[in-house]
């Protein structure tokens, strides 16, 4: 069994896993839903345990599993909890063990539900504040290029946890910034400047202790030509698990909107990913075979003109995921969703499309994977 956080816990709070105390003893259901702050307060000083599921099994704890049963759900729940964490809203004497509590879930819904995983990055934009959602999204890139890479399992715990606290620096800045149009000012190009060694500060002084954790975070903006920084490093003095946070954080900004840019276009911007001189060609790679042409959660519209929603990726033909269509050539809704074969000429992907651009109210995009 591994120790819970019982910090952690908050009203509101839905237990992901049973949890038990130290003798065995089961304490809490898996799925309760934590109503009260006297039962948060009841069971703060407690040792409190579960079991990790294991990918694979066939029990049926495991098929009960949140983020099996709720993917989008369990997404959301992570985003806000890990809000609370770098806002500074939770108690900072047990901040590393509720940080890496975030991590496994995270780890736990990539092993479980890796398309929704994905598809949440592009759609569910209300969870929690921009700085937080953009750590969590990098997060699910970098799960998605290490399922090509396959990084040393002792090294990925630490590249998972700086990236979900890379910016914990600035963590106020970042969600102004999200809103602004105008340039920086000088004040704030200082601030965005020294974050990385700002963040470090703030996680030495919550606990963390991990020196490849506050590595991978003092080199994130590192560029190999030295232009990066704060401290300008070169190619040869940039730690390789920092470079792959770097291109994970250059491609989690540009699928998000900005106060004065849309968001980019999923292929387009792994296209100009991959084009980066100053970024590692083999992890881009990985990212986009990790991710497909066309990443589950992309809008597209098919040749017969219906506008569908990608729901898996394909693992044959990448050009040729699996998708739902919501609206047909007339932009008349399609309700149920209805699969359509994309490998099929007449359902080919002709292009993606915007739901803004478009003017369409998509559905719930828990409602659309029930039929996918």
């Amino acid at each position: 069994m591994k120790p819970f956080a019982s910090s952690r816990l908050h009203p509101g709070y839905t237990i992901p896993y049973d949890l038990y105390d130290e003798s065995g003893r089961l304490i809490l259901k898996e799925g309760f839903k934590v109503e009260s702050t006297s039962l948060c307060d009841k069971l703060l000083d407690k040792a409190l345990f579960y079991k990790p599921p294991v990918a694979g099994s066939n029990n049926s704890a495991f098929d009960l599993h949140p983020s099996l049963r709720d993917p989008f759900g369990f997404y959301d729940q992570l985003v806000r909890e890990l809000d609370s964490l770098l806002s500074g809203h939770a108690p900072k004497n047990d901040f590393r063990a509720q940080l890496e509590g975030v991590r496994d879930d995270l780890i736990a819904l990539w092993k479980n539900k890796p398309d929704a995983a994905l598809a949440s990055l592009l759609h569910l934009r209300e969870s929690g504040c921009y700085s937080t959602q953009h750590a969590v999204h990098c997060a699910v890139l970098v799960l998605c290029a290490n399922a090509h890479l396959e990084l040393p399992q002792e090294h990925f715990p630490s590249l998972l946890s700086a990236t979900l606290t890379m910016n914990i620096g600035m963590y106020s800045l970042q969600n102004r910034l999200f809103q602004q149009s105008q340039q920086l000012s000088p004040e704030q190009r200082q601030q965005v400047d020294s974050h990385p060694l700002v963040s470090v500060q703030v996680l030495e002084d919550a606990g963390v202790a991990d020196q490849e954790w506050l590595r991978i975070v003092a080199q994130h903006h590192e560029e190999w030509d030295g232009s990066g920084y704060p401290n300008h490093l070169g190619k040869d003095g940039i730690d390789p698990l920092a470079h792959i946070l770097h291109i994970a954080d250059v491609l989690g900004a540009k699928l998000w909107p900005r106060g004065y840019r849309e968001a980019m276009a999923p292929n387009k911007a792994l296209g100009l990913i991959f084009q980066g001189k100053q970024l590692n060609q083999h992890i881009s790679s990985a990212l986009i075979k990790g991710l497909g042409v066309y990443p589950p959660g992309s809008l597209v519209r098919l040749k017969n003109g219906d506008v569908c929603l990608v729901t898996r990726r394909s693992l044959q033909k990448a050009n040729a995921p699996r998708v739902v269509a919501l609206f047909n050539q007339h932009r008349m809704p399609v309700w149920p969703p209805q699969p359509r074969n994309t490998a099929e000429e007449q359902y080919a992907i002709s292009e993606v499309v915007s739901p803004e651009k478009l003017n369409l109210r998509l559905p719930g995009i828990a409602r659309i994977w029930e039929y996918a």
